[in-house]
């Protein structure tokens, strides 16, 4: 009798369990779920979204200023090799007027 008592509370829990909703982190609406560190998911979410938009930010400025001072560099480039092409264009020129 003992036994057979066990056996019914068993299948009890495990019906239970069985019908048992999971409950999923952050999915009931108007309900947070606290951390351990006090904070909630969604906002330590939200957190790591604009973390992760600030990096980018950060990154795309980096990047727009690499490219800005390779613009830069290639000008003065141009500038000196425009300059040697006149130089050239002189010695032809001295040296056509010499003949």
């Amino acid at each position: 009798m003992h036994y057979t008592h066990l056996v019914a509370q068993t299948s009890k829990i495990k019906g239970t369990i069985r019908n048992a909703e999971p409950k999923v982190l952050g999915t009931e609406p108007d309900k947070h779920v606290t951390s351990g560190a006090g904070g909630t998911e969604r906002h330590r979410a939200s957190r790591a979204v604009l973390s992760r938009r600030e990096k980018e930010r950060e990154q795309l400025a980096a990047l727009r200023k690499h490219h800005e001072e390779e613009i830069d560099h290639h000008k003065k480039e141009i500038e000196r090799l425009q300059k040697e092409i006149e130089r050239h264009k002189y010695k032809i020129k001295k040296l056509k007027d010499d003949d």
